[in-house]
């Protein structure tokens, strides 16, 4: 992974940016509590191009963004929250997402997890049914494969534009 720039030194990371889809573990300097880390998981959650986030208190503060959001809009979430970010590191890892159809509940999203988690070369999943039903795939896995598998599950998917998502 890269090392960022140490607290006060920022203005490397506005010239660096994540790659397509990576994920990266952000070193956050002045969280306490709970509510400091929802602080920082709703600013990460509103980036464009986040598709996954986990902020904990462990070692000092940390939160985990996957996606295709830059680096530098990531710090700069986490900064306007009121928090520091320290250092980062970014590891490149290949994300398909899919739009599904049909998932209506906590059993439908069990479905599609269960059918995704069983292709070969899948090493991560998250299905939830915002923005009419979502699938996150991170692995070396053709978008084809994963929308078989989901069809096999009885729902019908599509890889997700990404670019329709900021059309005004």
């Amino acid at each position: 992974g890269l090392e960022g720039p140490r607290k006060g030194h920022t203005s490397v990371v506005s010239e660096m940016s994540a790659a397509a889809t990576s994920t990266t573990r952000l070193h956050v300097e002045g969280m306490s509590c709970d509510h400091c880390t929802g602080s920082v998981d709703r600013a990460l959650r509103a980036v464009p191009g986040v598709c996954h986030v986990e902020v904990t208190l462990d070692e000092g503060g940390s939160a985990t963004a996957k996606g295709s959001a830059p680096v530098s809009s990531l710090v700069a979430a986490v900064e306007g929250a009121g928090f520091v970010v320290h250092s980062f590191e970014t590891q490149e890892q290949p994300c398909v997402t899919l739009c599904v159809d049909g998932m209506m509940c906590d059993h439908c999203t069990g479905s599609v997890d269960k059918a995704l988690r069983a292709v070969p070369g899948v090493r991560e999943v998250s299905v939830t049914l915002d923005d009419g039903g979502r699938a996150t795939v991170h692995g070396a896995v053709a978008p084809a494969e994963l929308i078989a598998a989901v069809g096999e599950a009885g729902f019908t998917s599509r890889e997700h534009d990404a670019s329709a998502d900021h059309s005004a």
